[in-house]
């Protein structure tokens, strides 16, 4: 639940489109390196995202940013803390999470996308070595 209201309100209505105390999904990513060399991570790692099919917002859902709630959950929206510089190294085999929460509805059906932009040698992120991957769920 969230502790505060967020900033989105729907135009028309003026509701608060996730208000203190609504419910919230969490999705918790695994990211596996499922290939045999390492893959270079920037500071961004891994951009996760999920919408419900039917949103008619533009961006992204409101979600709750509290880290106490994502702590709860023993969850983080900011990955692992990799203790080197960037590039962060993911080896063959290797893992880390990373999750999200927006609001609650129970039967709804949601895209979830993900991004994984690696690092080049020069420091820049290397566009060309981009990998997306996206799926549909339904929520219980």
């Amino acid at each position: 639940m969230p502790s505060k209201d967020s900033m989105f309100v729907d135009k028309e209505t003026k509701e608060n489109l996730l208000k203190k105390g609504d419910p919230v999904v969490y999705l918790n990513y695994v990211v596996t390196n499922t290939s045999s060399a390492e893959i270079p991570l920037s500071h961004s790692l891994v951009s996760p995202s999920a919408k419900y099919t039917d949103w008619k917002y533009l961006g992204g859902m409101p979600s709750d940013s509290s880290s106490d709630q994502f702590e709860k959950h023993g969850l983080t929206s900011r990955g692992t803390k990799l203790k080197e510089e960037a590039p962060f190294k993911l080896g063959p085999g290797e893992s880390f999470n990373i999750a999200e929460n927006f609001a609650y509805t129970a039967g709804k059906e949601a895209e979830v996308k993900a991004t994984l932009t690696p690092q080049g040698a020069d420091g820049k992120l290397d566009h060309d070595k981009k990998e997306q991957a996206e799926t549909t769920i339904t929520l219980k």
